[in-house]
């Protein structure tokens, strides 16, 4: 048997699935449900290939996930633009409670929402 190699594609795979799903969710919102297809058959053929092909992994005790968590909050943060963005500036929301609202008031409006919830993620208490 092989030894198992390392977690760095294990996490790569998931934080550019994370990716995906956080930043186009509003384009695609099926998108979810079929991560969550991929992550079953994924966890299975992991098992599957833990199992038969590879020797166990040797622990290896950390104290987080590393670098890998400055790379979510970043995912993070832009999925809160674009989301933002994408909902605000391409929905008629807007022009139905305010049927006066100019194209520059919207994009004041979507970037005043974008404030918000940028200030609401970093201080959450």
């Amino acid at each position: 048997k092989k030894p198992y190699p390392n977690t760095f594609d294990d996490f790569l795979e998931m934080v550019v699935q994370f990716g995906y799903i956080a930043l186009f969710s509003p384009a695609f919102p099926l998108a979810a449900i079929a991560a969550l297809i991929h992550n079953i058959v994924e966890l299975r053929a992991d098992a599957f290939k833990l199992c038969t092909s590879l020797k166990r992994p040797i622990v290896q005790p950390a104290v987080g996930i590393g670098a890998w968590l400055h790379i979510l909050e970043g995912i993070s943060v832009l999925s809160i633009l674009a989301n933002v963005a994408i909902v605000g500036l391409t929905t008629t929301q807007l022009e139905r409670l305010v049927p006066t609202i100019t194209s520059t008031q919207k994009v004041l409006v979507v970037v005043g929402a974008e404030v918000r919830l940028m200030i609401r993620l970093s201080c959450p208490a």
